[in-house]
């Protein structure tokens, strides 16, 4: 089965699951979820080849919930600035081990995955920013939003070592009105 997991202060929130059993939580308490070691430990990918032999799930035959799980796979969903979020993550009833390609593939899903939630996130701050500095009709930003955002992903990108490129075209009125025909 694979989940997407995103934690809070005090709780692993399931956010996705790929199958859902009658009586299955919707968030566990943060110690209880191996997701929360696989943030803690920092780690690209944790992976548990038999969840009761590490603490603090060792001699327990289960994780909370209907299901049994002995096998354990997260990798970490990165905020753009680096932060751990959550995890993307498959889990078994019995112990296992992914291979080198599956480790892999997790990887790239969760880097997708953390790449979607960063998506959400801009659409549902694009939507307010919008109406308050942009333009109705054409929904182009203004100014200031320009710049902020701008200032926002070279900080961004200066962080993670990261080159970026821009290409900036201003159209004044006159410009605009020859290229634009009403």
């Amino acid at each position: 089965q694979a989940y997407v997991n995103l934690l809070d202060r005090d709780r692993c929130w399931v956010l996705g699951r790929a199958f859902e059993l009658p009586g299955e939580p919707r968030a566990w308490v943060r110690g209880q979820a191996p997701c929360s070691q696989a943030v803690a430990s920092e780690e690209a990918l944790t992976e548990m080849a038999d969840t009761t032999l590490h603490p603090p799930w060792s001699g327990q035959p289960a994780l909370p919930g209907p299901r049994t799980v002995r096998f354990y796979a997260g990798a970490l969903l990165r905020s753009p600035e680096g932060h751990a979020l959550g995890t993307l993550c498959v889990v078994d009833e019995a112990p296992r081990q992914l291979t080198p390609e599956q480790r892999r593939a997790l990887s790239a899903l969760a880097a997708q995955a953390s790449q979607a939630l960063e998506l959400a996130r801009w659409r549902r701050r694009a939507k307010p920013e919008a109406e308050a500095q942009g333009d109705e009709a054409t929904g182009a930003w203004s100014h200031d939003a320009f710049h902020q955002r701008l200032s926002e992903a070279w900080s961004r990108h200066a962080r993670r070592g990261e080159s970026i490129a821009l290409l900036m075209l201003a159209l004044g009125e006159g410009v605009a009105a020859e290229l634009l025909p009403q």
